[in-house]
């Protein structure tokens, strides 16, 4: 009993990280009910092509279950493995999406460049730190840009950057990963 009790209070969530131009960045999990409605993790996975600029199967983490409430720590989101480049899906918002490498690098490349210019922009105040994450990065034609590079070797771009602010305690254990 203590174990069949046990199993009852615990249930296994199936976590993604996720950059979206609507809500930014941030975490997505799924029990099994939410996977089973959905009709598979391949249809979640379908879904969040459609929604989002880029995502990422972080792994599972074990949650407390009471009821219809589930519950999990920041520190088991941060106990989860950091993505590496290469495991992100381009989803169809992104401007990246069904284009060639070299357009999918310049996208990356200008991606990196707005993370850098918004991590340079935090700041610690009391014993909170101010951030900022990029919600939107969108630059010109990556056809044009990749024509130019190809042809003389080098290429301007000026970028549109929508960001979103946030406090969080210095001790907070999750943070949202990027790809620096």
């Amino acid at each position: 009993m203590g174990v069949e009790r046990c199993k009852e209070d615990s249930i296994e969530l199936l976590v993604y990280l996720v950059e979206s131009p609507e809500h930014g960045p941030g975490h997505r999990v799924f029990d099994d009910t939410d996977i089973l409605v959905a009709g598979g993790v391949a249809a979640i996975e379908s879904e969040m092509e459609r929604q989002t600029d880029r995502f990422v199967r972080l792994g599972v983490i074990e949650a407390k279950k009471n009821g219809n409430r589930i519950t999990f720590t920041d520190a088991d989101l941060a106990g989860l493995p950091l993505p590496r480049e290469e495991q992100w899906r381009i989803g169809r918002l992104s401007p990246a999406y069904s284009r060639s490498e070299l357009e999918r690098q310049i996208f990356d490349s200008q991606l990196r460049a707005a993370q850098a210019l918004l991590t340079s922009w935090e700041q610690a105040e009391d014993s909170d730190f101010i951030a900022y994450a990029p919600k939107k990065v969108r630059g010109g034609c990556l056809a044009s840009l990749a024509a130019s590079l190809c042809a003389v070797g080098e290429a301007f771009d000026t970028l549109g950057i929508t960001a979103i602010k946030y406090w969080y305690p210095r001790d907070w254990k999750t943070k949202i990963p990027t790809t620096m």
